[in-house]
């Protein structure tokens, strides 16, 4: 039971990692060496070689076993100068010796500086030259860095090194010149002169600018900028008052270390014009001297610039700087980059990186849309990380190049923030308090996330969803395909036209026998086109040959110059559709139609443009389930002829009113658009008015009699 007792112990106490008791021991050596240090201030020689041999023994040790670190060694040498030290001053000149000699043994250019004494100082050199010879360096340029069997030595110049008895070898390094190594054979007792010059690969170049914060890239990359004038070094102030420059005056960028050949320079600087110009980089083997490029000043050059908008009255930024309303202009505008933003409250912005060219004025037509936050994708139990991170990037990539709307990016750290959008559970106000509270903070009109599910094996739904403050419900996008394709559809899908028409819908014609071509059949004469039964001869420089071939030629064009026969008469006109202001009297997406319709509104021009816009938003208001909405955005709408008429707005404000349950207020509105035959709901002809409010009209109950009380339910 004895012999098992202190096993017992022993198991029972923690067992403690390697690393912990090297480090534990570490700090013993450094204690053990603090104490021999002060004993040895204090004269106490004996007890400094006392409290320094566990030292030298622990260390002397890790380095058979090839375990000593840097710092180790280090400590190793100092505990050998120290205990040698002691040693001599107690009169123990063997055992000096030993340590003297085992410290050459590991660093034969040991700084000794333990001692000023010129006995010890003798003594410690008698020990070294005993086991070294000298290396006699002279290394140029004097600034290279010089290493020795791999350690650093220093700076070159001219210096002696004591070395160890056998083959060294000799390293040189410095920017902008070929590295040099070479061996080199020592023995005890003799010098052995080591002299290089490294061979320059490279130049630096001066390059003296006017004005102060030029910049300057050398093929295509970056340098540095003129930012601090001649004056500053002799060198340089010589030089510039040697070309007859003032050295305040003109500023320097340095070019370090440039190889030799053919280099292409650009010089720039905001509302400057560019200089670009090739340099050709010579060396000078010899003294390896900088080169000096004389004085190059850039004109500063401007541009008339004008931002219009659409809606005018818009507050215009140029980079972040308010710069005043639209329509703004500027007779000295600077070339160059500059970041613009045009913004109007409740309508929205545009933001744009303008590249100013020299020359004439330059335009800037700003068209401000709505701005939709992107806060990226969730993605549901079977989506892999990487096929998420796929999709992210796609999505991200397209949300600043939409056609309808402005894109910001969330840069919100809340890596679950999507999932409030899809997960159930979530209150729908909820949903619309994080929608507002995020659109005020982005100064957005909307939000969208999205989800990401496996669809089949191979294949994933999209869906994203669409919330805007102040509008009931959420649109919803769902498309499938691979993640970067299922990805990009999703927003193409969001990004699409409400409604998306070519000349092919305008110019509608038919193909009558005998009659040589296709004809019109919708009257265009109010524009300044043909009319119906006029003949079309060519879309630009096509012949129309018939109408499927017509149709064919319109479709996706936006605008052509159109020519026609009419009362035998051969004239052309310029058709646009963007002229032909459409209602979307029904559809999906309708927070995404009330968005638009909203930004239509306050951005419309015309009293065409206003009606229109009108009309959209409250039909949009009507899909949402807010028919009183929809009667205040009908409210002072212009009543001037046009399409879509007086009649299209009878008509929705009679919809809305039926919405409301107030049946007699929305008979005389419905009776207006039943009676003009020709009204058309979509501004095309396509819709028309009168036969939807005739429908609604026999739905209604009869109206009672003349002069009875009461109303209808």
């Amino acid at each position: 039971m004895r012999r098992l007792l202190p096993l017992l112990l022993a198991l029972s106490l923690p067992l403690l990692p390697a690393a912990q008791v090297e480090v534990e021991e570490i700090g013993t050596l450094q204690e053990s060496f603090g104490k021999a240090e002060a004993a040895f201030q204090a004269f106490q020689f004996p007890a400094a070689v006392e409290a320094l041999a566990p030292v030298v023994e622990t260390l002397s040790r890790w380095e058979a076993a090839g375990r000593l670190t840097a710092s180790d060694e280090a400590l190793l040498q100092r505990s050998l100068e120290l205990r040698g030290v002691a040693f001599f001053n107690l009169g123990k000149l063997e055992e000096a010796r030993a340590d003297f000699a085992r410290l050459v043994q590991l660093r034969a250019d040991y700084p000794f500086s333990r001692s000023r004494a010129p006995k010890v100082v003798r003594f410690f050199e008698e020990v070294r030259a005993q086991w070294t010879g000298t290396l006699a360096l002279d290394i140029s340029p004097p600034e290279s860095q010089v290493f020795l069997d791999g350690r650093p030595l220093g700076s070159g110049g001219v210096r002696q090194v004591p070395v160890l008895k056998g083959l060294h070898t000799v390293r040189a390094v410095q920017s902008g010149y070929d590295p040099l190594e070479r061996e080199v054979r020592v023995e005890v007792g003799t010098v052995v002169p080591f002299t290089a010059r490294l061979i320059p690969n490279a130049r630096t170049i001066y390059f003296f600018v006017q004005p102060q914060g030029t910049a300057l890239s050398l093929d295509g990359k970056p340098v540095g900028t003129a930012d601090r004038p001649a004056a500053v070094k002799p060198e340089w102030a010589d030089y510039a008052r040697s070309i007859g420059a003032n050295p305040s005056a003109v500023y320097v960028i340095s070019a370090q270390n440039l190889p030799p050949g053919e280099h292409r320079v650009t010089l720039s600087k905001p509302c400057h014009a560019p200089r670009t110009f090739l340099l050709n980089v010579v060396l000078d083997r010899e003294r390896n001297l900088p080169g000096f490029v004389k004085p190059i000043t850039l004109e500063r050059r401007t541009v008339p610039l004008e931002v219009v908008s659409r809606p005018s009255g818009a507050e215009v930024l140029l980079d972040g700087q308010p710069a005043g309303p639209t329509p703004y202009l500027d007779g000295s505008f600077c070339i160059g980059d500059h970041d613009i933003l045009v913004r109007k409250a409740g309508v929205g912005e545009y933001r744009a990186r303008l590249s100013v060219p020299e020359g004439g004025p330059f335009r800037v037509e700003a068209v401000l849309r709505p701005t939709l936050l992107w806060v990226g994708f969730t993605r549901g139990p079977d989506v892999a990380p990487a096929d998420l991170a796929e999709a992210s990037a796609v999505a991200d990539g397209l949300w600043g190049g939409m056609a309808l709307f402005n894109g910001a990016l969330s840069e919100e750290t809340d890596p679950l923030l999507p999932d409030t959008f899809f997960v159930e559970g979530v209150e729908p106000s909820v949903r619309a308090s994080t929608a507002a509270l995020l659109c005020r903070k982005y100064h957005c009109q909307g939000l969208v996330a999205g989800l990401m599910e496996r669809s089949g094996e191979e294949g994933f739904r999209f869906s994203l969803k669409l919330l805007a403050p102040n509008l009931p419900g959420e649109d919803l996008f769902t498309v499938t395909g691979s993640p970067a394709e299922g990805a990009a559809a999703a927003f193409r899908l969001l990004d699409a036209p409400v409604l998306d028409f070519d000349l092919s819908e305008i110019l509608a014609a038919g193909d009558v026998a005998g009659g040589g071509g296709p004809v019109l059949l919708r009257d265009l004469s109010s524009r300044g086109g043909p009319s119906p039964g006029d003949r079309i001869l060519a879309v630009g420089e096509l012949l129309a040959t018939s109408a499927p071939d017509l149709r064919s030629r319109l479709r996706g064009v936006r605008e052509a110059e159109v020519r026609y026969l009419h009362d035998g008469k051969e004239t052309s006109v310029h058709l646009s559709a963007s002229a032909f202001h459409r209602v979307a009297a029904a559809g999906p997406f309708p927070v995404k139609r009330a968005l638009l319709a909203q930004q239509a509104v306050l951005s419309a021009e015309t009293p065409v443009e206003r009606r229109a816009a009108a009309l959209n938003r409250a039909f949009a208001e009507i899909s949402l389930g807010r028919p009183q909405q929809a009667l205040e955005a009908l409210e002072g709408v212009p009543e001037e002829p046009g399409e879509p008429g007086p009649a299209a707005v009878a008509y929705a404000r009679g919809v809305a009113l039926l919405h409301l349950g107030r049946t007699v207020e929305a008979r005389p509105f419905l009776l207006a658009a039943a009676g003009d035959p020709g009204a058309t709901l979509d501004g095309l002809g396509d819709l028309l008015a009168a036969p939807l409010a005739a429908d609604l009209l026999r739905q209604l109950p009869a109206p009672p009699p003349a002069g009875a009380s009461g109303t209808s339910p």
